[in-house]
């Protein structure tokens, strides 16, 4: 029971940082520390997709 709560929150997270990789420029434009992560976010999740990596978040989901 604990574990499936877990696995929840961190679907839950996995879903709050697609939303933000995909709305994170908005927030950026007024925010510098968020427009430094938003960049960084995407420069991550480019590289997973370039090398066929999966997000480690979703190693998390099905452990």
């Amino acid at each position: 029971m604990f574990y499936k709560i877990i696995a929840d929150i961190v679907v839950l997270l996995h879903f709050l940082w697609i939303i933000f990789l995909v709305f994170g420029a908005l927030i950026g434009r007024r925010h510098k520390v968020v427009k430094v992560l938003h960049i960084l976010g995407m420069g991550f999740a480019i590289i997973i997709q370039i090398f066929g990596w999966y997000c480690p978040l979703t190693y998390l989901e099905v452990w």
